[in-house]
């Protein structure tokens, strides 16, 4: 999924899964902006590397968790792993060890 941050928030089917994506803020600013919202399975929300604060992360899990409830989606555990650090990661979900690439 490739789409300009702030616009409609857009849906695609994988596996019989309507997955979408709310990047960074728009969490907070504009929520899921799209007319069909209908039987939303996953809403996947990357978080840029400028998450310094582990109280805005900590806002913005909370909104993104009110967000899958309203929408009835799947809640996956939430990973904080920036500290303020910019560099890019890998991050094996299972063990939750982060790597630099």
């Amino acid at each position: 999924m490739d789409r300009v941050k702030y616009s409609q928030t857009t849906f695609i089917t994988i596996e019989g899964l309507k997955i979408g994506q709310i990047l960074c803020d728009e969490l907070v600013i504009q929520g899921v902006k799209n007319e069909d919202t209908s039987h939303i399975d996953l809403i996947v929300h990357p978080i840029g590397v400028g998450m310094f604060s582990e109280e805005q992360f900590e806002e913005w899990i909370n909104e993104a968790q009110k967000i899958a409830t309203a929408y009835k989606t799947m809640v996956r555990e939430a990973i904080f792993i920036s500290k303020a650090d910019k560099r890019t990661r890998l991050l094996d979900i299972q063990t939750k060890i982060a790597s630099f690439s």
